[in-house]
């Protein structure tokens, strides 16, 4: 028989949430018979929980790891009301794509058919509307299977925006399988990767007959044969002619309104609904569509009082109290929410549901006393009652509270010993909350209190391996990095992955190593990029000294010069005496004098080439000095260059910065810096070092690029980094022995 159970959780603002609630109402029959506890020394028969091994169910947030989101998004109408999400418009970081990687055991080998749940591929033909992104899956690591809208067959739609959709048939064998949904195509409406995944599931066939058993998973299509709404959709204009040329069918409507919904236009959703409750004001589909496109619209007032005025038409609608009531709760909106529960209390007295749910919201505005003595009174209301106080034990976990749900699972096991389903919940709950000696000693409980019987040993050991799967997967991306430490997008998968599951530590010091490294490359970068700069710097350097040393040197030599000009004229004067005489001698017929010591004329001649000697060096030095003027102006412009894309590499930082309200914290970074650098993180202390070396500390770099030990990895760098941070500190030959 098909179990349908209904769980109230929470509902976060602006998700989708069934019209369909009230199938959930059916109840579960099953045995509630309680056992006496087994005495000392004696144990029981388990009662295994029933399953049905031709269907393999996965819920879309049971991903091992997935970029989709940041955690589930919780929704009424979904399986195990929460799902996967995707609705970006950005390109990841170096061309990453979008996934969702998960992991199942396959019992029985053979043919099964691939079905999920969720928003169907947007299709290749570009004469259709693209709605949503198409996607791809690798099973077991094998090539990827692209899938659009003319690959599927999309059964029927059992949420808003939420279809059951058959992709194909897989050939698996008996073992544990991966299989990742990926999306890197976005739809072409908005241009936004957008991607809705609430579950899969396999189905196993025998030749082309399809096996689905008994017992079906409390989400499942009505009809898997159904294609009545197997086509792709519509464009915008072409509903809005079959609207034209059929105004009194609301079917229309609804279909051009759920449109609307998935591309988040509210407003024109509501539009349309409104056009439809005027040809059918008692539709509850529509009434219920607008409530939650009001909500969705984020008009939380007129949105609650459509709730209101629904269920005064439908009070019997017990799942749309508790909908209600969360949705209020969730938008803190506590007084209309406790006014919702206790107005569907009061049409279905002491529903445990109910009570556990007012309970959360008076936990939630604060009113802790009120809370616990309304979760005494719930589970004082389902006592006895072993599909009821598992129910409540579930509010307890998806609302967020393990240890709530771990007390009441105790209970539980107290009073239903012989219920098997209660202590592996309770093991995975202990598990799921890191606490291993609990779950160890749950494991033990197991053993101690049921006979050991081939079917329950089966069955613990089936259930020990699924639950391994993903500590294995994650397990191997922890090898993996081992191997490959440097590869940065595989860390940055593992440490979505241990957020995902919970294990921030290790999340947060996944993301610091990632830190380091995009670090490190950026230092990389900027010795690459500067050294043309560098070059400059030192060029401007050298004739920054030169161009100081000009006017000394043209003092210099104006004062050689002049003095050389004094010596000339000096001889030139001796000369022009000398021969002055001589011809004053041959006027008067007398003998020549004759010149005592050096001849004049060839000290004249001798100042005379000294004088133009420093003529022509003064000459050569003025060209060199305009040489190297134009030189320096023309390495000025080179630098002005660079100084430009810089400003413009800047101010494109800032822009992409400033679009996601991000601003450097230096003090934070040093802080994670050191503490990463003590726990020998070498790449770190390397920064660190580079740090000091660059805002002018090189004594502290001296210390930091000198200070690996054997168990850390050396930075091929920090032996260079040791020389410079000795030659700024003057330590040439310390420096040159490092060499």
């Amino acid at each position: 028989m098909k179990t349908k159970r209904y769980f109230w959780l929470f509902i976060v603002f602006a998700l989708f949430i069934s019209p369909d609630i009230s199938a959930q109402e059916e109840k579960v029959e099953t045995d509630t018979t309680q056992t006496e506890p087994a005495a000392a020394g004696r144990r029981i028969e388990a009662e295994l929980p029933s399953e049905n091994t031709n269907i393999i169910f996965i819920e879309g947030e049971d991903a091992v790891s997935t970029n989709f989101n940041k955690e589930p998004i919780l929704n009424y109408g979904c399986s195990g009301f929460r799902t996967l999400q995707l609705n970006r418009s950005r390109e990841r970081q170096g061309g990453a794509v979008n996934y969702a990687d998960y992991v199942f055991y396959v019992t029985e080998p053979g043919t099964y058919e691939l079905w999920y749940g969720g928003t169907p591929p947007g299709p290749a033909d570009d004469l259709y509307p693209s709605y949503s992104s198409p996607f791809s899956y690798i099973l077991n690591n094998q090539e990827p299977e692209a899938l659009y809208r003319e690959d599927i067959t999309v059964v029927e739609e059992y949420a808003p925006s939420y279809f059951w959709c058959l992709t194909g048939d897989l050939q698996l064998e008996s073992g544990d399988h991966t299989i990742i949904f990926e999306v890197s195509e976005k739809r072409r409406y908005d241009s936004k990767y957008f991607f809705y995944l609430d579950a899969f599931f396999l189905v196993r066939k025998e030749g082309d007959m399809r096996i689905t058993g008994t017992d079906l998973p409390s989400h499942f299509p009505e009809d898997m044969d159904n294609r009545t709404i197997d086509y792709p959709f519509r464009t915008i204009e072409d509903y809005q002619i079959i609207i034209r040329d059929n105004a009194d069918e609301i079917s229309a409507y609804i279909e051009l309104s759920s449109i609307y919904t998935l591309v988040g236009d509210y407003l024109n959703a509501l539009k349309y609904l409104k056009r439809a409750a005027l040809i059918e004001p008692e539709n509850i589909e529509v009434l219920l569509l607008m409530a939650k496109n009001r909500i969705w619209k984020g008009d939380l007032t007129e949105g609650l009082k459509n709730y209101r005025e629904l269920l005064l038409k439908v009070p019997q609608r017990r799942a749309l109290w508790g909908e209600a009531g969360k949705i209020a709760a969730w938008t803190a909106s506590y007084k209309e929410s406790i006014a919702f529960f206790e107005s569907g209390l009061a049409q279905f007295p002491a529903d445990p549901s109910l009570v556990i749910n007012l309970g959360l919201t008076h936990l939630w505005a604060g009113d802790v006393k009120e809370a616990d003595k309304l979760f005494l009174q719930a589970e004082e209301s389902a006592a006895g009652e072993y599909p009821l106080l598992m129910e409540l034990a579930a509010v307890y976990r998806i609302n967020g509270y393990p240890e709530k749900a771990i007390e009441l699972y105790e209970k539980i096991t107290a009073a239903f010993p012989q219920k098997l389903e209660a202590y592996l919940l309770l093991e995975t709950q202990y598990n799921a909350t890191g606490k291993k000696q609990q779950r160890d000693n749950t494991v033990a409980r197991i053993e101690d209190t049921f006979i050991s019987t081939e079917p329950l040993l089966r069955y613990l050991d089936l259930f020990h391996k699924k639950q391994g799967l993903k500590d294995d997967l994650i397990g191997k991306y922890e090898a993996r990095i081992l191997e490959e430490p440097d590869n940065l997008d595989l860390r940055e998968t593992l440490a979505q992955t241990y957020f995902w599951n919970g294990d921030r530590e290790k999340g947060i010091e996944e993301y610091l190593n990632i830190i380091i490294n995009h670090a490190f490359g950026a230092f990389k970068n900027l010795d690459q990029e500067s050294i043309d700069l560098l070059q400059l710097i030192d060029k401007n350097y050298l004739y920054y000294n030169y161009l100081q040393e000009i006017p000394l040197l043209i003092r210099n030599k104006s004062k050689d010069i002049s003095t050389q000009r004094s010596a000339y004229n000096s001889a030139q004067k001796t000369y022009q005496g000398f021969m002055d005489r001589v011809r004053t001698a041959k006027e008067k017929g007398e003998e020549p004098p004759q010149s005592t010591g050096k001849d004049p004329r060839d000290t004249l001649k001798a100042e005379e080439e000294k004088l133009s000697r420093l003529l022509s060096e003064s000459i050569y030095m003025l060209n060199h000095f305009s040489e190297s003027a134009n030189s320096y102006a023309a390495e000025q412009k080179k630098t002005e260059a660079i100084k430009s894309a810089d400003n413009e590499q800047k101010m494109l930082f800032d822009n992409l910065t400033k679009e996601i309200h991000w601003e450097w914290n230096r003090r934070d970074f040093i802080t994670e810096l050191e503490r990463a650098s003590q726990e020998k993180l070498s790449l770190a202390r390397y920064i660190l070092a580079r740090i000091h070396l660059i805002e002018g500390g090189p004594e502290n770099a001296e210390k930091l690029f000198g200070a690996t030990d054997k168990t850390e990895v050396v930075v091929p760098f920090s032996s260079y980094g040791v020389i410079e941070s000795l030659l700024w500190q003057g330590k040439i030959k310390e420096a040159l022995t490092n060499i």
